[in-house]
């Protein structure tokens, strides 16, 4: 029987690795014959859409705007059935929040047994880290959250996180998992990767550019 899961990526911070880590969590399924349905959120730049398009990703946005406001809806009707990876876009908490309260989401998953997981990807910088805990605030137990400390935009400089005592105190309250995504290999074959718009299948299986850049996309997805 498939587990009723809304995994959502997100990190509201824009250039924190949140496609990638999507990807990550794509492949993963894959490789593990896991069924799931993938969507992507962003009407500006979709593009986990367009790297997955032949794969089925759909699109179902989120905005604030009334034109889209039961766009989200195919999320939790997805769920109803199947495991499904959303890909948010930055500063989504607003249309989020107010698509989870006007349409009482949350208290129909429970109903359903549907569950919501939040995937939250972190550089490690304050303004990250604040809206982290602003999304911990807000959520506490009603989501579960998993902090991704991304090493591939954050480096090796944890201090921030380390050393915030309030949030320490939310992440112990909220027993949030952390994990750590590690820095890609190369930078070169990293940028190869999201010019040519590839998932890690196709990065690990490509001839153009040698073994080298083949290794490199089977490392990181042994390692994360």
């Amino acid at each position: 029987m498939t587990r009723k899961i809304i995994d959502w990526i997100t990190g509201e911070k824009g250039g924190c690795g949140k496609s990638f880590c999507c990807r990550t969590v794509a492949q993963y399924y894959d490789d593990h014959h896991e069924p799931y349905i993938l969507f992507d959120t962003d009407r500006a730049n979709p593009d986990l859409r367009r790297i997955y398009e032949e794969h089925g990703c759909k699109l179902a946005v989120l905005s604030e705007s009334e034109k889209y406001e039961d766009s989200p809806n195919a999320i939790f009707n997805a769920a109803l059935s199947n495991r499904v990876l959303v890909n948010l876009p930055a500063q989504s908490f607003v249309p989020l929040r107010t698509w989870l309260e006007s349409r009482d989401v949350l208290e129909m998953a429970y109903e359903e047994g549907i569950t919501f997981r939040s995937i939250f990807v972190t550089d490690g910088g304050s303004d990250s880290l604040k809206l982290l805990r602003q999304s911990l605030e807000y959520f506490n137990d009603r989501v579960e959250h998993i902090l991704v400390r991304n090493f591939g935009r954050g480096g090796e400089d944890w201090s921030h996180l380390d050393e915030d005592e309030q949030l320490q105190t939310l992440l112990k309250q909220c027993k949030t998992k952390i994990i750590d995504l590690p820095r890609y290999p190369s930078n070169r074959h990293r940028n190869i990767v999201d010019f040519e718009s590839m998932t890690f299948d196709q990065a690990r299986k490509n001839q153009q550019y040698g073994a080298f850049f083949r290794q490199s996309a089977k490392n990181i997805l042994r390692d994360t």
